[in-house]
């Protein structure tokens, strides 16, 4: 072989070892255009939430739900989109829309997360379990947008309330205990037994009062409630803070476990902490399932009460407090606590 011959071998060598070299470089940039153009296209496409709506069934009787996917972001826009959806009835299932009879006026969504719907005054109009069963629709489907801590209803600019007459505050869906797909069962009354502050704050003394209440909600959360609505009574009178908010009741085996917010740990009332405690205490072990409560506030067990009262335990029965015997009387529409 010539040598001019075996310089142009060696060359042509040369040249397919520089090609060979630049092709695993190649294919490396042409993957990572690939991945740029990837990550940008799933980085444009929203990602949907979905959501569980509720509504009456077609008899007004009971819960009901279905599932809504929205790609909308906003805590407003969702809650925009969610109010549509309960606004509308279903045409196929025969569905109540909860928001149908009355108008929708606005809405304010808190920075603090509180959500207060306005309606009209006929909102009022409704009756007894079908307001119950479109406000349980309307707080818990509401409730699940991510921004919203609670829900708050207002017909005509006032506060809605209850049968008795009490007024309704702040909701979340964890206040709401149902069956999807099965009847509400109904309103009854009973007859609780409760333990408020004597004249002095030092000694508890016993009340009894009638109460129209939703029987599909646990009866232990409802005593929670009696407890913080406190009495007007000139014998009896108020031991926990009325503006106390109701995280979750529950009671497993014999212990009824409470968890209400930080409202608690504020004493607008001259009464001793014992008092205050075992009002709550001694009016939950009323009931045959409850022989011990513990109380959290937010969750938390590690809190001193009134700066004396350690939480970090279960409150057993105590009556050496109690004192007289003070009874109600009750009327239709109203409670009057008063001497049995």
């Amino acid at each position: 072989m010539t040598e001019r011959r075996q310089e142009r071998v060696r060359a042509e060598r040369a040249g397919r070892g520089r090609a060979c070299r630049r092709m695993p470089q190649l294919a490396a940039a042409a993957l990572l255009v690939a991945l740029c153009f990837l990550v940008t296209a799933c980085g444009d496409r929203k990602k949907a939430t979905t959501f569980t709506v509720y509504y009456l069934n077609s008899k007004g009787s009971g819960i009901v739900s279905t599932e809504y996917s929205t790609e909308t972001e906003s805590a407003v826009g969702r809650v925009d989109e969610l109010i549509t959806r309960l606004s509308q009835a279903g045409e196929e299932t025969g569905w109540v829309a909860p928001i149908s009879g009355f108008s929708l006026e606005k809405t304010d969504l808190s920075e603090s997360g509180t959500l207060t719907l306005y309606f009209s005054k006929d909102y009022n109009d409704q009756e007894v379990v079908r307001e119950a069963l479109a406000r349980t629709a309307i707080v818990c489907t509401l409730g699940e947008v991510e921004g919203v801590q609670e829900v708050q209803i207002r017909a005509g600019d006032e506060p809605i309330c209850d049968e008795n007459g009490t007024k309704i505050g702040a909701m979340k869906p964890t206040d709401f205990i149902f069956n999807t797909g099965t009847e509400m069962r109904g309103y009854e009354k009973v007859r609780v037994h409760l333990y408020f502050a004597d004249e002095e704050g030092k000694a508890l003394v016993n009340t009894w009062r009638n109460v129209f209440y939703n029987s599909n909600f646990p009866r232990e959360r409802m005593i929670v409630e009696q407890v913080l609505l406190g009495t007007d009574s000139e014998y009896a009178h108020p031991t926990l803070n009325p503006e106390t908010k109701i995280i979750s009741v529950q009671t497993r085996g014999d212990i009824c476990y409470v968890n209400l917010d930080k409202g608690f740990l504020e004493q607008p009332y001259d009464v001793t902490p014992a008092v205050a405690i075992y009002s709550l205490v001694d009016s939950l072990t009323e009931l045959p399932s409850v022989t011990q409560v513990q109380i959290t506030v937010e969750g938390e067990q590690k809190t001193v009460f009134m700066d004396s009262v350690s939480l970090n335990t279960t409150f057993r029965r105590d009556l050496t407090l109690v004192k007289g015997t003070v009874g109600s009387t009750i009327t239709s529409d109203s409670e009057e606590d008063g001497e049995e």
